[in-house]
């Protein structure tokens, strides 16, 4: 379909990474566009389920506190 905003403008729209006035003009480009809405849709439910996956995997903070002070440990032995 002509016209369309390009994939990676769709993909920078769900990251909020278009200007204001450029993400207004796309939005009112979805309005209308059936097969775009689909695909930011697409994109958004992708998005969202990788975030929720990343978040799942990530240590807790104290363990990434434990992990940094051991790290901080072994750098000052090797300086000492």
């Amino acid at each position: 379909m002509s016209g369309c905003p390009a994939f990676e403008e769709l993909s920078a729209l769900t990251d909020g990474d278009l200007s204001r006035a450029r993400a207004v003009e796309v939005r009112q480009h979805l309005a209308r566009c059936e097969p775009c809405r689909r695909q930011v849709d697409g994109l958004s439910a992708l998005k969202r389920a990788v975030g929720r996956a990343y978040d799942s995997e990530l240590p807790s903070p104290t363990v990434r506190r434990a992990v940094a002070a051991g790290v901080a440990k072994q750098r000052r032995r090797r300086t000492s």
